[in-house]
């Protein structure tokens, strides 16, 4: 763990520097994905997720404090919220496996929550697409959320589909 840990301050050294200077670039908003937090226990979470991501966090912010920052923690699960409470960040993105209406309670309170529509649904498509997006923007309507796949786009994926998720989730 003390070894994985001079490793992990070594990435939130260049990590953050990286932001910065995408900020000083022209960048107007910053997604921090951490692809790994999922497999991290929970006694190691808040070691090797939390408190990296929000130093890195909190440095882009002491150069930039007005510029919005996503955190992306993939599979991190219920454990997200840990995240959503750090005042610094603006928004956490959830993957599709967390329920809507749970991250309405655990961290619209907090923080803008971006998410969460399976990919596999966009590549079907059809009504059970629109039943999916439907659910999502009605579990969090109320709070600030900004509509997105849980994960990736796959490449297989109908340019069809995309274009009546976009009409369908801007009706």
């Amino acid at each position: 763990p003390d070894g994985f840990e001079n490793l992990i301050n070594l990435l939130i050294e260049v990590t953050s520097a990286h932001l910065i200077q995408q900020v000083a670039f022209g960048a107007d908003v910053l997604q921090l994905f951490d692809s790994w937090s999922g497999l991290l226990p929970a006694t190691a979470f808040d070691r090797f997720c939390v408190k990296p991501i929000c130093e890195i966090v909190d440095r882009v912010k002491d150069t930039y404090p007005d510029v919005p920052i996503i955190v992306f923690p993939r599979g991190a699960g219920p454990k997200a919220d840990q995240l959503a409470k750090h005042p610094r960040i603006d928004a956490i993105s959830i993957d599709f496996s967390i329920e809507p209406s749970w991250a309405a309670l655990k961290i619209q309170p907090y923080a803008a929550v971006q998410g969460n529509l399976d990919p596999v649904y966009l590549m079907v498509g059809g009504e059970e697409l629109y039943n999916q997006a439907r659910k999502i923007i009605n579990a969090l309507s109320k709070g600030p959320h900004i509509f997105n796949l849980g994960h990736g786009i796959q490449p297989t994926t109908p340019v069809d589909n995309v274009h009546a998720l976009i009409k369908a989730v801007r009706e």
